[in-house]
C-alpha cells in the first residue's frame, strides 16, 4: 500500500517529496508492527520492532558516516547473488522442512539486509540528488527495514 502512495505521490508532484517518503515510511512501520502484533502477540511484536529499529538505525549511522571517497557500488553484485542463493535455499526448505535450516535461513536474511542497509545508505546519501533518487532510495530502505523486521 505505500508503494501505491508513493507512486501517487510522485505523479502528483508533491511540493517535498522526503516529507511525504518519510511520513509514509513511519505509516508502513506501523502497520508491519500492528501485523506482527496481530500474528505474535503484542509482546514480541514489540521486541520485534526495538531490535529492528536499533539495528536498522546503527546499520544507518554506519553508511552514513563513512567518509566521503568509500565507494561500495562493488557490493551491488554479491549482494544480489546472495540474494538469489538465500531465495533458492528458503524454496527448497518449503519442501524438505529442516529445521535448523529455518534459523540458519533467518540468520542469513538479517546479516544479508544488514549488508544491503550500510549499502542503500551509502549509495543514497552519497550519490544521489533528487526527488526522484530519494523516493528510490526510501523505497529500498524501507525494503531492507521490512525484511529484517520480518526475520526476527
Amino acid at each position: 500500500m505505500s508503494f501505491l502512495l508513493l507512486l501517487i505521490v510522485r505523479a502528483v508532484g508533491a511540493p517535498s517529496l522526503r516529507v511525504a517518503s518519510v511520513v509514509l515510511f513511519g505509516l508502513s512501520i506501523i502497520y508491519m508492527l500492528a501485523c506482527t502484533a496481530a500474528a505474535t502477540g503484542p509482546d514480541s511484536a514489540a521486541m520485534a520492532l526495538v531490535v529492528s529499529l536499533v539495528l536498522f538505525g546503527t546499520l544507518t549511522f554506519l553508511g552514513s558516516s563513512l567518509p566521503r571517497n568509500d565507494d561500495l557500488s562493488s557490493w551491488g553484485a554479491p549482494l544480489m547473488i546472495t540474494l538469489t542463493a538465500t531465495i533458492l535455499v528458503m524454496l527448497l526448505n518449503l519442501f524438505a522442512r529442516v529445521a535448523w535450516l529455518d534459523l540458519a535461513v533467518a540468520v542469513a536474511v538479517i546479516v544479508l539486509f544488514s549488508f544491503f542497509v550500510v549499502y542503500d545508505v551509502v549509495r543514497f546519501t552519497k550519490h544521489c540528488s533528487g526527488d526522484d533518487c530519494c523516493l528510490d532510495g526510501t523505497v529500498n530502505l524501507w525494503l531492507d527495514f521490512a525484511k529484517i523486521g520480518r526475520a526476527h
